[in-house]
């Protein structure tokens, strides 16, 4: 039970990550990343057509990323693939709010 736990645990702490827009903080999944750098991001155009809650839910289905969709700045990287403390507690918020 634990082993099935910490795999789960371990594949959805290396699949997000925790970034800063101009205009809020977000949680992504990684392979949104347009470089490793984690200086841009794809972001989708139907973003804007959710609200939070909606949106938290579509991205823990962790779409890949479109070809139509535009790529923005990232201005920081609070946390990146198993950054245990914060990811933590953002992840119990983000799990708890849907």
């Amino acid at each position: 039970m634990y082993l099935y736990l910490f795999t789960h645990l371990f594949n959805f702490l290396v699949a997000y990550l925790v970034v800063d827009f101009t205009d809020g903080t977000q949680m992504i999944p990684s392979d949104w990343l347009v470089d490793g750098e984690a200086t841009l991001c794809y972001w989708p155009t139907q973003a804007e057509k959710m609200d939070q809650r909606k949106f938290d839910k579509w991205v823990k289905t962790r779409p890949s990323p479109h070809p139509d969709w535009p790529q923005i700045c990232i201005e920081t990287v609070r946390v990146r693939d198993g950054e245990l403390p914060f990811f933590l507690t953002f992840v119990a918020s983000f799990v708890l709010s849907a």
